[in-house]
């Protein structure tokens, strides 16, 4: 997708809003096939868009827009934080 061009059509007023939307339109669909294939999955945002960009193989004008992850185990480890403090016994 020519991003520029499209940005340029749709005006600095309304681009940001319409790819949000898009964006999460297109997770919300993404989770629920996933849930409708018994799969666990979840959208992240919070990770380095050069470090993903370079691991995927981007063009350096090009980033990941957004993740979904997906696992094929269901649980409440999930919703752990990253960075959260490990359970002590």
């Amino acid at each position: 997708m020519d991003f520029p061009a499209w940005a340029r059509a749709l005006g600095p007023d309304h681009a940001e809003t319409v790819l949000h939307t898009l964006l999460g339109w297109i997770a919300q669909w993404g989770c629920l096939g996933a849930a409708a294939t018994d799969l666990c999955v979840r959208p992240m945002r919070n990770y380095a868009e050069a470090d993903w960009a370079a691991a995927l193989g981007l063009d350096p004008d090009q980033t990941p827009a957004y993740q979904l992850w997906v696992r094929a185990e269901r649980g409440t480890y999930l919703d752990t934080p990253v960075d959260a403090a490990p359970e002590t016994p």
